[in-house]
């Protein structure tokens, strides 16, 4: 049999926040790609702000968080003024996360340091490089690299368009969003140093609902505030706003005279908003990620965030196509699961755009009679869109996958991203946490790794008499154990363990068996990007060896073994 000739595993068309991302994770599983875009380098303006919960994990796990912190600040609390009357305060520090607070950070600073990372490894993106003419067969895709030098042709294992809602990729793949236009509404915004009567805390964000649309002011990094309208177009000329014209405009909504703007490093306006997505985001080897694939609202903070977190599903599933350890098919399950959840934020984001820019008397009525309510109780709520997702983007799940097998067991379902928790790590002794053996945040971040890191978690429910069947189900799956990391969470008879030296999360304060539900004896299998892929009862290790034989192929490598042994003490 012959054999096409590849140049590189992946080539990535678009150097924004998810083909960084992409490339990023590309790397740490040992998989060659060349990322390009015919910009000249790194977005220049802020655009895309807030960095929410979910996605800051998916940066944790990537060891780049703490370098994108360093350009950011942090939001803790909301002010929520609706229809003239002052509704109350929202907290922005409590999610149920490691990373507990959102995030505000440039989309130039998160690309800025993504790509110095990458060209730190050697690896960084190629800018004024423009990809045409993509040719995909059976066992490769082709495209033509147009630069300034000349041309050149690439042939690749697979290639992702990550060149956003006005990239080629999509086109030249015939694929159309067929996007609906929402007319009648005009944004205007501007970056700009801002004082007034209100707080200069740069944890503090507000939001002004009013007939005819909304405002928001968001203190940025560098001591400047995003000022953010939407609201009919008639009300507003069709040009870049003046600085003197979104002054007085925060003046009305906010009831503050002295609102004075100053020194703006951008100002920008739109109309003739849309929304649509592509019918598939796979097609043979070309993929679709980030706004490649789909043509989203500006509200909510969404677009960059959705984006990256597609990237973190993609890539471990190419890297385990590439390298062997998983069948094609993972890849048509990142299309069905990336799309379910893009067609969903489209769905949630036109509801929540007409709630916000359209709302009837009944609604205003309704935000501010129980709006205040909801803010003394607390309630982190849906803030931006008043809708029901919730923008932390930690509900985000899978149940519908092929990926995602579901057998009774706790209270977290397959699909569900796997929560975080307290623990011990074991035999160490150490203070650590359950992301930490589902992400191996010990690693180096500029390492590369064999395989993504599948983990089995087996709770033993608090109670010493299941530990032979945690004991049995670890010795089942010993053969297949190969780039599967295996982990008893023991809550009861630690001591049991302590002599055989097995790697365990110890949770004598039941935090971890408390944030999965687990009352009794049951086993999560989580994939490399934190999500639930199996879960039942310990006692259910045929069906969990037959899970592991469809989608984990790990052919065994040097002391593959050894981790199950030592896990039950052997």
């Amino acid at each position: 049999m012959i054999h096409a000739h590849h140049d590189v595993d992946v080539l990535i068309v678009g150097a924004g926040p998810v083909g960084l991302t992409l490339a990023l994770a590309l790397h740490r599983y040992g998989v060659t790609y060349r990322l390009v875009d015919k910009k000249d380098g790194p977005e220049l303006y802020t655009k895309a702000g807030n960095l929410w919960n979910r996605t800051q994990e998916v940066f944790l796990a990537l060891g780049v968080l703490n370098e994108l912190k360093r350009d950011s600040l942090e939001y803790t609390t909301l002010m929520l003024h609706a229809y003239g009357r002052r509704i109350g305060t929202f907290t922005l520090a409590d999610a149920p996360s490691p990373c507990k607070r959102v995030i505000q950070v440039g989309q130039n600073c998160v690309e800025a340091r993504l790509a110095a990372h990458l060209t730190g490894l050697g690896h960084g993106p190629e800018y004024g490089t423009q990809a045409l003419d993509i040719q995909a067969g059976e066992d490769q895709v082709s495209a033509t690299l147009h630069t300034a030098q000349g041309s050149q042709t690439v042939r690749a294992r697979y290639l992702v368009g990550t060149d956003g809602a006005g990239g080629s990729v999509r086109r030249q793949l015939g694929l159309r969003t067929n996007a609906v236009p929402l007319t009648g509404k005009s944004m205007r915004q501007c970056d700009a140093k801002l004082t007034w009567q209100r707080s200069g805390d740069t944890d503090v964000l507000w939001f002004f609902l009013f007939d005819t649309g909304f405002c928001s002011v968001l203190p940025m990094p560098g001591g400047e505030h995003r000022i953010w309208f939407i609201q009919d177009e008639q009300d507003v000329p069709d040009r870049a706003p003046t600085l003197d014209e979104l002054q007085s405009a925060l003046r009305d909504v906010a009831g503050d005279p002295t609102v004075t703007l100053s020194d703006p490093t951008w100002l920008d306006h739109q109309r003739q908003f849309r929304t649509g997505i592509a019918p598939t985001f796979r097609s043979g080897r070309v993929l679709l990620a980030g706004d490649a694939g789909h043509v989203a609202l500006p509200i909510g903070g969404q677009g960059m965030n959705t984006g990256v977190q597609d990237a973190f599903n993609l890539a471990w599933k190419l890297a385990s196509v590439i390298r062997g350890h998983g069948p094609d098919a993972l890849l048509d399950s990142y299309a069905v699961e990336r799309h379910g959840v893009r067609s969903g934020l489209l769905k949630d984001q036109k509801a929540g755009f007409q709630r916000l820019t359209d709302p009837g008397e009944l609604q205003q009525i309704l935000v501010r009679t129980v709006g205040p309510i909801v803010a003394r109780r607390g309630s982190r709520g849906n803030l931006v869109t008043l809708g029901r997702r919730d923008q932390a983007m930690l509900d985000i799940a899978y149940p519908d996958s092929p990926l995602s097998v579901h057998h009774e067991a706790g209270r977290v379902r397959a699909g569900e991203r796997a929560p975080d928790a307290l623990v011990v790590d074991m035999p160490e002794g150490r203070t650590s946490s359950v992301f930490h053996t589902l992400y191996d945040l010990d690693a180096d971040a500029d390492g590369a790794s064999s395989a993504p890191r599948w983990t089995l978690l087996l709770f033993d429910g608090g109670e010493v008499r299941t530990h032979s069947a945690l004991r049995q189900a670890v010795q089942d799956v010993r053969d297949l154990s190969a780039g599967l990391t295996i982990r008893p969470v023991v809550s009861a008879g630690a001591a049991h363990w302590a002599a055989s030296g097995a790697p365990l999360l110890l949770d004598l304060d039941g935090f971890a068996h408390e944030a999965y539900g687990a009352s009794g004896a049951c086993a999560y299998l989580v994939r490399p990007d934190g999500h639930v892929a199996w879960c039942g009862s310990v006692e259910r290790t045929t069906d969990l060896l037959a899970y592991l034989r469809r989608w984990h192929r790990s052919p065994l490598t040097v002391g593959a073994t050894s981790d199950a042994s030592r896990a039950v003490g052997t």
